[in-house]
């Protein structure tokens, strides 16, 4: 009988975790008893290899050929890689914040927590991209770093029945903390203190959440905003 590896069992539980995702955007997921023999053998690809179909391999099957091409990628990544599970999702968390994947980066921020045994504050720190952060770089508020941070400060909420939508304020205790000790770094002090300001900006304009308070990390004892 084969023997299962860590990093398979952690692998099963992932897509435990997954299998509750539904589809997302403009794509519709086909059923399964409406596919065609293409997308049902791309189907029955993924669950031979991932054990699963989860969140946008549900989809994938549309486009047979590509779905047989990404999964090996994914199923080698998640099971055979040398790297710890830890490790993975600090990967995919770090190119999903630099792309601005909030499908992914919903999914894999629950991993990251679950199954890699990482900090909450520090899986936020990574999709913000805020371990990127230096005051010698050339932009060191590139606009994809100040979305990140906007993404986990302000959420979007449906506007009546209309495709528009509103912003409304959403916790970010965790990150504001991350923010306030980068302060102690002199290289990230100037851009960290710069979002800190922004934060404050946006709950000034869209309010501030009734369980976050104003200031980023009250134990600390130091003051905030700095006295001048």
């Amino acid at each position: 009988m084969a023997q299962t590896t860590g990093t398979q069992r952690s692998n099963e539980q992932a897509d435990t975790i997954q299998s509750d995702y539904g589809t997302f955007g403009r794509y519709v997921e086909t059923p399964v008893d409406r596919m065609s023999p293409e997308m049902l053998d791309a189907f029955e690809f993924t669950k031979k290899l991932r054990g699963a179909v989860p969140g946008p391999h549900k989809i994938w099957p549309s486009n047979p050929k590509l779905s047989k091409t990404i999964v090996p990628t994914g199923a080698y990544f998640q099971t055979q890689s040398t790297l710890t599970k830890a490790e993975i999702e600090i990967t995919a968390n770090v190119i999903n914040g630099r792309w601005l994947a909030a499908y992914s980066n919903y999914e894999h921020e629950i991993i990251a927590e679950k199954l890699g045994g990482l900090p909450p504050e520090k899986v936020e720190a990574l999709i913000a991209g805020l371990s990127l952060i230096s005051d010698g770089s050339p932009n060191r508020l590139p606009y994809e770093l100040r979305k990140g941070v906007e993404e986990l400060v302000l959420e979007k909420q449906p506007y009546r029945n209309s495709q528009s939508y509103t912003l409304a304020p959403k916790t970010a205790d965790r990150v504001k903390k991350h923010l306030f000790e980068m302060l102690l770094d002199p290289l990230r002090y100037d851009t960290a203190s710069h979002l800190l300001a922004q934060i404050e900006e946006w709950r000034l304009e869209y309010g501030r959440p009734l369980s976050e308070p104003r200031h980023p990390s009250f134990d600390s004892g130091t003051p905030w905003p700095p006295v001048a």
